[in-house]
């Protein structure tokens, strides 16, 4: 039984709950049934001279649940960005923060890793020279970015 839950709680880990979340709960029932055969005082069965022997049958519910959240950081290979990019390049990878591009190009956007999934991280701006985005200091700082990130993106303001 144990090792029936842990397994379906494993397998059923990886999905996504109706919700949306990435939160799932599974729950395992199973009713157990067994029969005891012997006297009142002594539920097992003996062998009396005397006195009448009692069948009893005992049923009880065992419940058991896991639940599995989303992972607490994303994957930092290439392939976690297919969905953004058709050949991605990772240029910073945390697995909290990302900043990933299109290999050969110059289409690089910033990512947080939030509710299981990486998502793209708003620019703040874009450089009125090269148009590319740019990004406010303070704001990426109060929204957690490391040092190592925050060094690598166009800030807003910055000759750019």
């Amino acid at each position: 039984m144990t090792l029936l839950v842990a397994g379906t709680a494993l397998a059923l880990g990886a999905c996504t709950g109706a919700d949306g979340t990435g939160e799932t709960t599974v729950t395992a029932t199973a009713t157990i049934t067994r029969t005891v055969t012997g006297s009142p005082a002594a539920p097992t069965t003996t062998s009396m001279a005397e006195g009448t022997t009692e069948a009893t049958t005992e049923t009880s519910t065992a419940t058991s649940a896991a639940t599995t959240a989303d992972p607490a950081s994303g994957d930092c290979d290439r392939t976690a960005f297919l969905g953004e990019f058709t050949d991605p390049g990772v240029l910073f990878c945390d697995g909290s923060w990302a900043r990933a591009g299109q290999w050969q190009t110059d289409h690089v956007l910033l990512f947080r890793f939030e509710d299981g999934q990486w998502r793209t991280h708003p620019a703040d701006g874009r450089s009125p020279v090269t148009e590319y985005p740019c990004y406010d200091e303070q704001t990426l700082r109060s929204a957690g970015a490391p040092e190592e990130l925050v060094d690598q993106v166009l800030l807003c303001g910055a000759a750019g």
